[in-house]
């Protein structure tokens, strides 16, 4: 057990419809499990409410709307904290200069700061033709008055290539929650699924880099070989935008003949905590198509299907980088993002081929295990141990 430390987080929180909040949430909990007597405050947006659950507490304290930096070192300074960790996503990421106004006053104040850039952005010196700053300058200011946490060595490449001292940067995993198992019939039967056929899940946030229009073509071409694999789709339009609202319901509508015929099963919706282990359970292989990403960042999406022992199939993109750094470049795994056919042959080979499916399972248990969320808590608090006493 490790000694206490009082920790506070920035972050978004649960009720929030947030992937970031999951993640604090997670890790708080995790944190709370590794260090005996510590506390733990979230200074969270408006929208999460005020809460107290054992040794956290959460105070919605701010508007992401406006200029926060005040208000929140306020709320900090109040709490008597010594340490703070900022949970940053990529919204807002380098407009208004308010991250770094707030990072510059906590650590005026003589507060420890971490970030976690759950996104890292490239140079970005064309966002100079829109008169805004590049991400390059944004990254520096940051580093200079906190300590960085990014999920993968990509990632930390991608600082250092920008200027950030490789000292000032420190890589730990995102966490891998090891998923509750629930029997396949009973998930199925609970999620108004058919108790036969073998079930591809896309699962999260709907939002056009997830690539859905590949994965639609792909199965249809698939399931015309193989009438028995089935596709389950799950989650919201990421964060309620419109024109998310209109991409889910444009690949909808390619799926619809799909759906009407009992192979694809359309689940729009937040999936919340309890639901998850059903999809995981109910589902054989995990599908990971995204595109368009020109930037570095993990899927909290591949951790869970890790935490549930399921193999997937993940597209050749930055966001998977971890993935080909521990498995290997796998002939079936990584397909290029917008190869229909390839995405359709992955697909009949993994519902085919079951001693294949299971190497793809077993080479991702050992790298759930090494990024369960104990973990990665026990990283963080020998990261902030270090720079207490420091």
């Amino acid at each position: 057990m490790l000694s206490p430390i009082n920790t506070g987080f920035i972050s978004t929180y649960p009720p929030m419809d947030c992937g970031i909040g999951i993640y604090t949430q997670k890790l708080a909990h995790a944190m709370l499990q590794a260090g005996s007597g510590s506390r733990i405050r979230i200074f969270a947006p408006r929208g999460a409410g005020n809460i107290k659950e054992n040794a956290i507490e959460v105070s919605a304290c701010f508007s992401r709307k406006g200029d926060y930096a005040d208000s929140l070192a306020g709320a900090v300074r109040e709490s008597g904290i010594r340490l703070v960790h900022v949970q940053q996503g990529f919204e807002g990421l380098v407009e208004g200069r308010r991250m770094e106004n707030l990072v510059t006053k906590l650590h005026d104040e003589g507060i420890i700061v971490v970030v976690t850039l759950h996104t890292v952005y490239g140079h970005g010196w064309h966002r100079i033709l829109f008169m805004r700053r590049p991400n390059v300058f944004f990254h520096r200011e940051l580093a200079d008055h906190a300590h960085i946490v990014v999920h993968n060595g990509s990632s930390a490449r991608s600082l250092i290539r920008q200027g950030v001292k490789k000292d000032r940067i420190t890589v730990i995993a995102h966490g891998t929650t090891l998923i509750e198992k629930v029997p396949k019939e009973k998930a199925r039967r609970d999620l108004g699924l058919p108790d036969d056929g073998f079930v591809f899940l896309v699962f999260g946030f709907i939002h056009a880099q997830k690539n859905l229009l590949t994965i639609a073509e792909a199965f249809k071409r698939a399931a015309g070989i193989n009438p028995d694999i089935r596709l389950v789709v799950a989650g919201s339009p990421g964060g309620g935008h419109v024109y998310n609202r209109a991409y889910a319901a444009l690949v909808r509508k390619k799926l619809e003949p799909e759906i009407s015929g009992g192979r694809v099963f359309w689940h729009q919706k937040f999936i919340s905590d309890d639901a998850v282990p059903l999809y995981y359970s109910a589902s054989d292989v995990v599908l990971l198509p995204h595109a368009f990403q020109l930037y570095d960042s993990v899927s909290g999406v591949f951790h869970q299907a890790m935490g549930a022992e399921k193999p997937v199939i993940c597209a050749l993109s930055s966001k998977f980088r971890e993935v080909m750094e521990h498995v290997g470049e796998v002939n079936g795994i990584f397909i290029k993002s917008m190869d229909t056919e390839g995405w359709s042959r992955a697909m009949l080979r993994m519902a085919g081929d079951e001693a294949f499916r299971e190497s793809v399972r077993d080479s991702l248990v050992d790298f759930a295990q090494k990024t369960a969320w104990t973990e990665v808590a026990q990283s963080h608090y020998r990261l902030y141990r270090s720079l207490i006493d420091g």
